[in-house]
């Protein structure tokens, strides 16, 4: 079974998530409480977005996705049990963006197209929120470090390369968010 948990941040404020986690109708059914983890990434979007969007250069995007695994495997021959083992794991992405919806980190440079997002990292599995949050911080202080050497990248490249039409176009475009809420 897996569950997914995408947050994301915008410059205009806008906060888009998807997750793994029902909200409440409209009739006002009690309310289900907020996982950890979906708190832990709350916190921390809103934290680094401020941060961040103050920066040299400021990140204009960063967005959160978090995968909760569960995997079993059994094995057997002639109806006997060989052999079971059950794990679980959880793994956070993130992707920052920093420039402008215009010219970001993102832009190719010559043949090569920019990486967006991080490979990703393990996170606890433990809700504790102290030990999340600075999980999520760390790998999202890397992101934005290897953004912002990349977004320099890009500008010298452009400074010493003809430009193309492809290379004028926005890397990114500003669009009114979507939310999805999915039972786990």
């Amino acid at each position: 079974m897996k569950s997914q948990l995408t947050l994301g941040r915008f410059l205009v404020g806008v906060l888009m998530f998807a997750s793994a986690w029902a909200c409440p109708a409209a009739d006002r059914t009690p309310q289900v409480p907020v996982p950890p983890v979906l708190n832990a990434l709350h916190l921390e979007l809103d934290r680094s977005f401020a941060t961040f969007s103050k920066a040299d250069p400021p990140a204009y995007f960063i967005s959160y996705t978090v995968s909760d695994r569960n995997y079993s495997e059994v094995s057997g021959s002639n109806g006997a049990l060989l052999s079971s083992a059950e794990e679980r794991a959880r793994w956070l992405e993130v992707q920052t963006r920093v420039g402008t919806y215009q010219l970001d980190d993102t832009h190719k440079v010559g043949d090569r197209q920019a990486s967006w997002t991080s490979p990703g990292t393990t996170v606890s599995l433990d809700d504790d929120l102290s030990v999340l949050r600075r999980q999520i911080w760390r790998e999202t202080d890397r992101q934005y470090r290897a953004a912002s050497e990349a977004l320099i990248k890009v500008k010298t490249s452009q400074k010493v390369q003809v430009q193309t039409a492809e290379g004028t176009a926005p890397d990114f475009s500003a669009e009114a968010p979507h939310v999805r809420s999915v039972p786990r």
